[in-house]
Parts: structure tokens; C-alpha cells; sequence
């Protein structure tokens, strides 16, 4: 489920602890309210965790079908709701649909001692 929240000091957004995150799946998170919110998912790809912002770059739309599904039914590529779009979800790069070539806002993501994600806010300067 996308879940509101908020974000920590310098710049930093606490999305949610690593072992939230399947691998293969994904969860979204929305920070601030409309029309300035930002919307991130974090995905766990070949043992990786990875964050974007959740943006198709055709049309602004969130990715997700239903809530925290990023992935298409194969579990291979990053899909859009509105168009289906194709992602890979390593680099977010769009394989299929009108959007070719371009690619989804990756985020710098860190753990911290906790094993909680926080993804850099990209609207903030680095610490």
C-alpha cells in the first residue's frame, strides 16, 4: 500500500525497513501534499534495493496499477498503468511504449543502522 509520509532531516526520505521489500516486488510512498507532493517506490531487483521516483516520464502518471504493484506479470520490467509502458528495473530505462528510450528518475537511496531505507530527496541539496 503507498504510504504517506514524511521526510528527515537533511534532505533525507525515510521510505522503510530493507526487509519490507521483496524481491521482485516493490512499495510507494507519497511525501507532501498535491500539487508539490513527491511520489518514490523502492523496488528489490536481483538482490538489490533500487528507488525512483514514481513518475512515468510519457505522461507524469504514477507507475503502479494497484497499489505497490510496479512489476508486469512476468516479473521482469517496470510497467505503466496508463499506457503500459516498460521499464527495466535495474536502470529505468523504457524498452516498449511511447516513452522508448527515456528513463524514470532513479533516487540515491542509503541504509541506515537500522536497515531502514532513505532515499536522497531530490528537491533538497546534499548534506
Amino acid at each position: 500500500m503507498t504510504a504517506m509520509a514524511d521526510s528527515t532531516p537533511a534532505g533525507r526520505l525515510r521510505l522503510c525497513p530493507a526487509e519490507e521489500v521483496p524481491e521482485g516486488g516493490g512499495r510507494g510512498f507519497v511525501f507532501g501534499r498535491m500539487p508539490e507532493e513527491l511520489r518514490v517506490f523502492v523496488i528489490r531487483w536481483q538482490g538489490r534495493l533500487l528507488a525512483y521516483e514514481n513518475a512515468c516520464p510519457h505522461a507524469g502518471v504514477s507507475l503502479d496499477w494497484t497499489p505497490d504493484r510496479f512489476f508486469d506479470r512476468n516479473g521482469e520490467l517496470l510497467i505503466c498503468a496508463l499506457h503500459g509502458a516498460r521499464f527495466r528495473p535495474d536502470d529505468g530505462l523504457c524498452v516498449a511504449g511511447p516513452c522508448r528510450g527515456l528513463r524514470l528518475t532513479a533516487l540515491a537511496i542509503e541504509l541506515d543502522d537500522e536497515g531502514v531505507v532513505h532515499a536522497l530527496d531530490p528537491g533538497r541539496p546534499s548534506p
